[in-house]
């Protein structure tokens, strides 16, 4: 019970960090009620959670479906392209694959004496997990700063 609560809270952080990617590159849909923002995010909280729920043996597929439901979502509330909805998507999951795998390194390297990061480890799993979605967090609020100082900057 805990493992799904937990996995149900780390995708909500992974649904505001693809938000908030998006957001360092596009300007949100003024258009959209904030009824239908939170609707089209908890859309792709389900969409998240049910692809990592039924489909956490299939890693191909599950990432290709997460990246289409990030590209269709996300398309509809920064109002962008499909086509640069799909370069987001897959810029975004590739950064968080990325982050992910060398949280997954550090901690076999540092941390596990085994190397394993299993159910008789769960506590530690989890903490890798929070570690590397901090750290994309972090990336994309640093990425979103610095891109609005530039901003900032050229207009002056």
């Amino acid at each position: 019970m805990f493992t799904y609560f937990f996995s149900l809270v780390i995708i909500i952080f992974e649904a505001i960090c693809c938000n908030l990617f998006y957001d360092v590159f596009c300007k949100e849909n003024s258009r959209l009620r904030k009824s239908q923002k939170v609707l089209l995010m908890l859309s792709l909280i389900c969409c998240y959670y049910l692809c990592g729920l039924f489909l956490s043996n299939m890693l191909i597929l599950k990432m290709t479906l997460v990246v289409l439901a990030a590209v269709i979502i996300m398309s509809f509330y920064f109002e962008i392209s499909i086509k640069k909805s799909v370069i987001f998507a897959l810029l975004y999951q590739g950064l968080s694959i990325i982050v992910d795998y060398i949280a997954y390194i550090s901690n076999n390297t540092i941390i596990s004496k085994a190397g394993e990061v299993q159910k008789g480890y769960a506590l530690e799993g989890s903490l890798v997990v929070i570690f590397s979605k901090i750290t994309v967090f972090f990336m994309y609020l640093t990425a979103k700063k610095t891109l609005w100082k530039k901003i900032n900057r050229d207009f002056t």
